[in-house]
């Protein structure tokens, strides 16, 4: 009987505190409670997709090692696989979890500690500091067989791969005092110099430590490419190809060798906004608007492709990825307020208009994920994108449903 009555004290209470909110904020058309605010519907619908993503990546680490494996079947199982790009991810959103307030300072520092002292330990290419592209996340091994079908993995030193995790552990410097000469030193390791080729101006691909066999590869950051032989020893080198798009997320690589003084600046202004719209490069997706300027003794062309009435500055397949990775990262907008600050808006316009007019798909915001029909492929608007080829947003690849 006290047990009931105080319940309804305590009910009454709450009605009597709520009762002015009532009579002060009431319903459109009487009744109780009044409307949520859309804001606040919003921010609500956002925290849900924020602790279901941090439940995600919270089930790919594993307790051992705190190495965050690639990706998770349906029955729970992680993959034995597992890169710095998944490092770094977990990182950062771990300090996202943090401050959003899914998980306790304390839970997001104990994570924190407990990854970085595997990654202190992982095994690198000492002469450039880099990290390999595959481990085994439940060992922290660098793998040599693939573990989904047993072929040879020969070891490959990403530069935009090294380029997510370093950025990570920069984050972890700047957001957790306990940890942050710890992870100041793993960042400061990285020599992304490594990668830079003056004669062109741009960073390489990435750099085999043992080249596949008949792979084409250059012996030297600058220069031509060779193949290398079919069997026996195959030696090292870098890809042949370097990354020329500007509005890629190799660019966090670039900023980050820039920073750090590995990198020249002017290397910023070598990379490509659009191809020239001269004959040499008449393959682009479309011929593009704009006009030469000069910054850092390096002639740009600050050119632009034209979507639906608008001018923007193009990614390499039209992914949002692409362009908009970095800048979760990278306050490029505030950087660059007359350049990324009006190109980022256009982008994701482009995106929006595309899915929800140009297509009719009801939905919008194409980029490379896992492919229903198995597999991972890449998605993405053609339109806004250099590769002539195209990203297409479709399951068939005709770029637009019918």
């Amino acid at each position: 009987m006290r047990r009931r009555l105080a319940f309804v004290l305590v009910l009454a209470l709450a009605l009597s505190l709520l009762a002015p909110a009532a009579i002060a904020w009431p319903r459109r058309g009487g009744g109780w409670p009044p409307p949520v605010p859309e804001h606040l519907q919003q921010r609500r619908v956002l925290r849900a997709y924020a602790a279901d993503t941090w439940s995600s990546m919270a089930a790919l680490t594993d307790p051992t090692t705190g190495l965050t494996a690639d990706n998770l079947s349906a029955d729970g199982t992680r993959s034995a696989y597992t890169s710095p790009t998944n490092i770094g991810a977990y990182l950062w959103s771990t300090l996202a979890a943090r401050d959003v307030g899914i998980i306790s300072r304390r839970e997001a520092l104990d994570r924190v500690k407990h990854t970085l002292r595997t990654v202190a330990y992982l095994e690198r290419h000492e002469p450039s500091g880099m990290y390999f592209n595959w481990y085994d996340p439940a060992t922290g091994e660098k793998l040599e067989i693939w573990p989904v079908d047993g072929n040879p993995v020969y070891p490959f030193l990403s530069s935009v791969d090294n380029g997510w995790l370093a950025a990570a552990l920069m984050m972890v410097s700047n957001a957790v005092p306990q940890v942050r000469n710890q992870a100041r030193a793993l960042a400061e390791s990285f020599d992304f110099g490594f990668y830079y080729d003056p004669q062109v101006g741009q960073i390489r691909g990435g750099y085999w430590t043992e080249l596949p066999p008949g792979q084409d590869y250059a012996p030297a950051v600058s220069g031509g490419c060779e193949k290398s032989p079919s069997e026996g020893d195959t030696g090292e080198g870098f890809t042949c190809h370097h990354y020329g798009s500007f509005n890629t997320e190799p660019r966090i690589a670039s900023y980050i060798g820039i920073a750090m003084g590995d990198i020249p600046p002017e290397h910023y202004f070598r990379t490509f906004r659009t191809f020239p719209a001269t004959c040499d490069w008449g393959w682009q997706e479309q011929q593009p608007v704009g006009e030469t300027r000069t910054y850092l003794g390096v002639d740009v062309f600050e050119g632009a492709y034209t979507y639906r009435g608008m001018q923007i500055v193009p990614s390499w397949g039209g992914s949002m990825f692409e362009a908009l990775m970095v800048p979760l990262l990278v306050p490029e907008e505030q950087w660059g307020p007359r350049s990324w600050g009006v190109n980022h808006p256009l982008y994701v316009r482009a995106q929006i208009e595309h899915g929800l007019e140009e297509a009719g798909y009801g939905y919008w915001g194409f980029s490379p994920s896992n492919d229903p029909a198995g597999g991972y492929r890449e998605y993405g608007v053609d339109q806004i994108g250099l590769n002539p080829d195209g990203y297409s947003s479709d399951q068939e690849r005709t770029l637009v449903d019918p």
